[in-house]
C-alpha cells in the first residue's frame, strides 16, 4: 500500500478508525515537515490548529460501514499545520477503504496557498474596477459583487450575493431592450457563448428608479464550474451628452448661420451647411483645408491672429470681418468665435459662428450718409435761420419803431381810419418778429444735444399750470394730474412740450365757464401713451394734418394768439425722444394730445 500512496501526487496520510495515522507519503512529508517516524501512531488532530480539531474531523472517523472505497463528505477547505508551527490553506478530503488490516480512512491534502494568492489578487483586481463587477454563475445566481455594485445598486453585498441577477436587472427590463438577445446568466446560454460586449440595458436601484446601463459580460472557467463575469457602468450621463450632441448636431446643420470649426493651424475640420448656404464651399470641399481661403488677398493671416488672441480669452464676441464667396464675392459678416478644449481643458481649435452682415452694413453706411446729410441741412439751416433773422430784424424794428413815432407824432393828422392802418402795420411787425423768435428757437431745438437723466413728467404738468395760473389768478378751471409719472430724458425739452400743450389748452378752453384740463396716462391702440385734454374749442378732424405743419392754424389769430410754430416745436422734441404724437378733437368739445416716449435706458 506504501507504493501506492507514493504514487498519488497529493499529500496522503492513512489513519485507523480511531484517527491514529499508520501510514503517510513522500508527498505529505514535504508539504508538511512531518517525518513519518514523528507521526506513526499519532493522532491525525496533529496537524490541524487546535481552533479546528474537535469540530471538523472527529466526526468523520467515528463510523464504518461496508468496503467500498468512497469518500466521506464533501472537501473540506481548512487551515493546515506544518510542523514548524505555521499554517497554510488547504482542502482536505476524507475517503474510505477497506485492506487486508481492517478498515481505514485516507486524509488526502492540498496545498491552496497559490489558489488563495490567485483568488485574492483576483478580489482586488474586483474591487479596484470602476466600474460595478457581477459575477454569477450558470443559474444566474450571484456569488461576487464589489464595492461599485454596492453604490450603483443601492444593495448591501449581504442583500445581493446567493440572489439572482434580476434583483438589478429584471427580466422586463431585459426585454423591453433590443441589445437583450446578448444577454446570457441562463445554462443553454453559456455553454456557448462568447463575450458580450456594450450591452445597452436597463438596471433597477432597490429604491426601485431604473437608469441606462451598460454592461460587458465575459465567461470564467472555474473549478467550480462556468461563471459569468458582468462589468456593468452607468451610462445616465452618456445618454444625456449622447442627446445633447445630436441636439447640439441638429441646431448647427439647421442654422442658418455659418458654424465652421477649426484646429489651432486654422484647418477646418467641421463645416455644417449654413457655411455652405453663406459661402458657396460644400464640406468636401473645406474640410481639410485652411480657412484662409476664404480670406481676400489683403488679410492672409487675419484667422491665425484670431485664434492666438482665443487663446487669451473665453469668447471672441462680433468681430466684423470680410469674407470672399466661391463666386469672387466679398461679404461682410459678423463672427462670435469660441475656444474648443480638450478633456484636460487644453485650446485645440475655435468654433466660428458667422453671419452675413452686408446688406446691414450697407444699409448703416446709408444711414450714416443720410444723417451726415441731415445733420450738415440742419446746421445751414440753423445758419440760414440766423442769418435771415438778422437780416430780417433790422427793417421789421424800423417798421415799428417808424409807425409807433407816425401815431404818437402825426396821429392828430390822419383820421381814424389811417390810425388804425397804423396800428396793423405795428402789430404785424411785432408778429412778424415773434415769427423769426420761434423759427430760431425751432432751429436750436434741432442740433441741440439731448441730456438724459429721470424726469418727473407730473411735476413738470404742475409747474406749467401753476404758471399758468399765475397769469390768470381768477379764472376757474379744474387742474387734473396724475401723480408720479416719470420717464427718462431731456428735462428742459421735456419742460417745452408741457408749456406748448399745456398753454394751448388753457388758452383754447378760456371761453369755459369753468375748464377743465387734464394731464395723464392711458391705453391706446397705439400701447400705453401720455395725454393732454381740455374741453375747450377744440377742432374739426378733417384738418388734424395741418396742426404739426409750420404756420398752420386752425383758429384765427385774432381770437385764439400764436404763431402756429408750438406743435411743431413739440413734435420734433417728442421725435427726438423716440415717440410720436398724435390729436384729436371735435369742435365746441375740446381737443385731446397723445403722445409716447421712448423709455428705453440709455
Amino acid at each position: 500500500m506504501q507504493r501506492l500512496l507514493e504514487a498519488v501526487p497529493n499529500a496522503m496520510v492513512v489513519v485507523d478508525p480511531e484517527g491514529l495515522v499508520v501510514m503517510i507519503n513522500s508527498q505529505f512529508e514535504r508539504l508538511l515537515g512531518w517525518p513519518q517516524a514523528d507521526l506513526l501512531g499519532h493522532s491525525i488532530d496533529v496537524f490541524l490548529p487546535e481552533r479546528d480539531r474537535p469540530a471538523d474531523l472527529g466526526p468523520r472517523f467515528a463510523y464504518l460501514s461496508d468496503s467500498q472505497f468512497r469518500p466521506l463528505g464533501p472537501e473540506l477547505d481548512t487551515e493546515v499545520l506544518r510542523r514548524d508551527g505555521t499554517e497554510f490553506p488547504a482542502a482536505i478530503s476524507l475517503a474510505r477503504a477497506q485492506t487486508d488490516q481492517g478498515p481505514l480512512i485516507t486524509v488526502t491534502v492540498r496545498d491552496l496557498s497559490e489558489r488563495r494568492a490567485m483568488e485574492e489578487k483576483f478580489h482586488r483586481f474586483v474591487e479596484s474596477s470602476p466600474d460595478a463587477v457581477v459575477i454569477a454563475d450558470h443559474t444566474g445566481k450571484i456569488i461576487i459583487i464589489n464595492t461599485q455594485t454596492e453604490k450603483l445598486f443601492g444593495y448591501s453585498r449581504d442583500e445581493l450575493l446567493g440572489q439572482s441577477v434580476e434583483t438589478i436587472v429584471p427580466q422586463p427590463l431585459i426585454d423591453r431592450d433590443p441589445s437583450n438577445s446578448a444577454l446570457f446568466f441562463a445554462s443553454p446560454k453559456v455553454q456557448s457563448m462568447g463575450s458580450g460586449l456594450g450591452l445597452e440595458l436597463h438596471g433597477q436601484h432597490k429604491n426601485g428608479t431604473q437608469f441606462p446601463i451598460e454592461i460587458s459580460q465575459s465567461p470564467l472557467q472555474t473549478e467550480d464550474g462556468l461563471l459569468v463575469s458582468s462589468a456593468i457602468r452607468d451610462v445616465t450621463l452618456r445618454r444625456r451628452a449622447d442627446q445633447l450632441r445630436f441636439r447640439l448636431a441638429a441646431i448647427v446643420e439647421g442654422s442658418d448661420d455659418a458654424i465652421v470649426s477649426t484646429d489651432l493651424a486654422d484647418i477646418v475640420t467641421s463645416w455644417n451647411r449654413g457655411a455652405q448656404t453663406l459661402y458657396g464651399y460644400t464640406e468636401q470641399e473645406m474640410v481639410g483645408r485652411p480657412l484662409s481661403l476664404l480670406l481676400p488677398p489683403d488679410r492672409p493671416g487675419e484667422d491665425i491672429e484670431l485664434l492666438g488672441e482665443l487663446g487669451r480669452s473665453e469668447r471672441i464676441r462680433h468681430r466684423d470681418s470680410l469674407r470672399r464667396t466661391k463666386d469672387g464675392r466679398d461679404i461682410v459678416v459678423s463672427m462670435t468665435i469660441s475656444p474648443i478644449r480638450d478633456q484636460t481643458g487644453t485650446l485645440i481649435g475655435g468654433s466660428k459662428v458667422a453671419r452675413d452682415i452686408t446688406e446691414r452694413t450697407n444699409a448703416e453706411r446709408t444711414l450714416a450718409a443720410a444723417k451726415e446729410q441731415a445733420e450738415t441741412a440742419s446746421r445751414e439751416y440753423e445758419a440760414f435761420s440766423y442769418s435771415v433773422a438778422h437780416d430780417l430784424r433790422a427793417p421789421l424794428r424800423a417798421l415799428d419803431g417808424f409807425s409807433q413815432r407816425l401815431m404818437e407824432g402825426y396821429s392828430g393828422v390822419l383820421d381814424q381810419t389811417g390810425q388804425d392802418y397804423l396800428r396793423r402795420i405795428g402789430e404785424s411787425a411785432q408778429y412778424m418778429a415773434q415769427l423769426i423768435d420761434s423759427l430760431l428757437r425751432l432751429a436750436r431745438l434741432s442740433n441741440r444735444e439731448l441730456v438724459y437723466e429721470s424726469v418727473d413728467l407730473s411735476r413738470l404738468a404742475t409747474e406749467a399750470l401753476d404758471r399758468l395760473r399765475s397769469q390768470s389768478p381768477d379764472r376757474p378751471a379744474d387742474l387734473v394730474i396724475q401723480p408720479g409719472l416719470s420717464v427718462r430724458g431731456d428735462r428742459g425739452l421735456l419742460t417745452v412740450v408741457f408749456e406748448n400743450l399745456l398753454g394751448n389748452a388753457w388758452k383754447f378752453s378760456r371761453n369755459q365757464a369753468r375748464a377743465r384740463i387734464e394731464f395723464g396716462l392711458t391705453s391706446t391702440e397705439a400701447g400705453a401713451a401720455y395725454f393732454v385734454r381740455d374741453d375747450g374749442a377744440g377742432f374739426d378732424m378733417a384738418y388734424v394734418a395741418k396742426l404739426f405743419g409750420v404756420f398752420q392754424r386752425l383758429h384765427n389769430v385774432r381770437e385764439f394768439e400764436g404763431t402756429g410754430i408750438g406743435l411743431v416745436t413739440v413734435q420734433r422734441i417728442v421725435g427726438r425722444h423716440g415717440g410720436r404724437i398724435w390729436a384729436e378733437g371735435v369742435p365746441e368739445h375740446g381737443a385731446t394730445f397723445y403722445f409716447t416716449l421712448d423709455t428705453g435706458d440709455r
